[in-house]
């Protein structure tokens, strides 16, 4: 019977050591993770992850590429969920964003905690725009649909990725134990809470199917009275 050193065909030793890593990680952080203690873990000897993984960065930097790619499914699952109105669909990939947070912690930070999180590599570049992608065309929608407005989308999308990745870390290293604080809601209501906050400086009350109260715009229609605060008339200069 063949050692498991040599037991693995092209293909599975790349897919052993991933899995391997992330075991590792989920277990000990990112601290005490190396190659070789990934191939040790995998059966394989300490020279095997020299195949596919020129360094301990590289195999991060894979592993986050993979980890887009469940986020993007993650978020684009809550959307299927949700309500088909644009702006429900806006907070459920929001939401969705901190879930896949609070059940992949470990493969969470390898993205965006880790030595990966500075690869500027072509392939991990693009893999991150297409994460971010997705909200920013969510809120195109929902500019579109007439019930948001901003003149840039991608920097509303900055600014509502920051709330929901913030939020993320609060998550899932304790930020949000405190039960007083969270009133018993649970993380979704959280997330939920923190973008409809962030949402409302964006409204138009043009949506009378949406929940979130109309806030103060950040940018006045043309020919609108400009406003300060919640409804109260600028007097012209």
């Amino acid at each position: 019977m063949a050692s498991s050193t040599h037991s693995y065909h092209h293909g599975d030793l790349r897919r052993a050591l991933l899995d391997a890593a992330l075991r590792l990680i989920t277990d000990q952080g990112l601290a005490g993770f190396t190659l070789r203690e990934a191939a040790r873990a995998a059966g394989v000897s300490h020279n095997a992850p020299y195949r596919h993984f020129p360094s301990r960065d590289h195999l991060l930097a894979e592993l986050a590429i993979e980890g887009h790619g469940l986020l993007r499914d993650h978020m684009l699952a809550a959307m299927e969920r949700s309500p088909s109105q644009p702006l429900e669909r806006l907070l459920a990939i929001g939401a969705g964003y901190a879930d896949f947070a609070i059940q992949n912690p470990a493969l969470f930070r390898v993205m965006f905690a880790s030595e990966a999180a500075r690869d500027d590599s072509p392939l991990l570049q693009l893999e991150r725009g297409k994460t971010f992608g997705m909200l920013e065309l969510e809120l195109a929608h929902c500019v579109a649909a007439g019930v948001l407005r901003c003149e840039s989308t991608s920097d509303a999308a900055l600014a509502g990725w920051a709330a929901m990745h913030g939020i993320s870390f609060l998550f899932i290293d304790g930020g949000m134990s405190n039960r007083p604080l969270i009133g018993g809601r649970t993380p979704n209501d959280i997330a939920r809470l923190v973008l409809e906050m962030l949402l409302s400086g964006l409204r138009t009350g043009t949506d009378p199917s949406s929940a979130i109260p109309a806030g103060p715009t950040l940018v006045a229609k043309e020919g609108a009275p400009k406003t300060r605060g919640r409804g109260r008339r600028v007097k012209p200069s």
